[in-house]
């Protein structure tokens, strides 16, 4: 499915997952998540979850969490992400163009690579419901990001979706995409199944702030509300 359409049948509109109820460690291909935090370490960046800033503005995200270090995610920087996952997408720095990849190719078969990315990096949109089936939802880790090279104001998005199935097209692969910055998502915009992309040198790792701390809080009670 192309993104457009992707995103016009989903009407932007989707749940937060929630997150692992146990403590537990996740490792893949040399990212590392421990559940008692939102942080995901690899080699030489740390990346915060996606999930952790769902619905923030680009702006409200580094002002929670700025001062603990993290900063927007360069595309230079998703891209080397999604290069480590194994993606097969060289993904391009035009911020014009819109990008989308295809993982899986058959409905028997589950994207490990896609799956393990959404475990780290948090499900920002899930539905199960009508016309997708129960059986294999629609989830997916999206988030806002990037340079606004060419400065008009707008960022881009990008994200993982793993595969799924619904009642009109049967099934569908996974994908990892970006958009262009046509949506016009300023640095003040928040989206409901969007994160914002934020990072910080492994080297440069400390404690959350109390306000950081808060937020997360907030997040894990508002997970909460809506399961019930």
């Amino acid at each position: 499915m192309k993104l457009p359409s992707l995103l016009a049948s989903l009407g932007l509109v989707g749940c937060l997952a929630a997150m692992p109820a146990s403590a537990a460690i996740i490792d893949y291909t040399g990212y590392q998540y421990d559940d008692s935090s939102n942080v995901v370490a690899g080699d030489t960046l740390e990346w915060l979850r996606w999930d952790a800033t769902l619905d923030l503005s680009i702006n409200e995200a580094l002002g929670i969490f700025a001062a603990d270090g993290w900063r927007l995610a360069l595309h230079d920087e998703v891209a080397g992400l999604y290069q480590d996952f194994g993606f097969g997408i060289a993904l391009d720095a035009n911020e014009n163009t819109e990008q989308e990849v295809t993982l899986a190719s058959n409905p028997t078969a589950e994207d490990d690579a896609a799956n393990a990315f959404i475990e780290l990096m948090g499900q920002t949109i899930f539905n199960g419901g009508f016309p997708f089936s129960p059986l294999d939802p629609f989830s997916g880790s999206m988030a806002l990001y990037g340079n606004d090279t060419d400065s008009d104001g707008f960022y881009a998005f990008t994200g993982v979706n793993d595969d799924f199935a619904d009642l009109f097209t049967g099934y569908n692969a996974g994908t990892v995409f970006k958009s262009s910055d046509n949506y016009a998502f300023t640095a003040d915009v928040g989206v409901n199944t969007l994160g914002v992309a934020l990072v910080r040198d492994a080297s440069a790792s400390v404690p959350l702030s109390g306000t950081a701390l808060l937020f997360g809080a907030g997040v894990l009670g508002a997970a909460a509300a809506r399961r019930r």
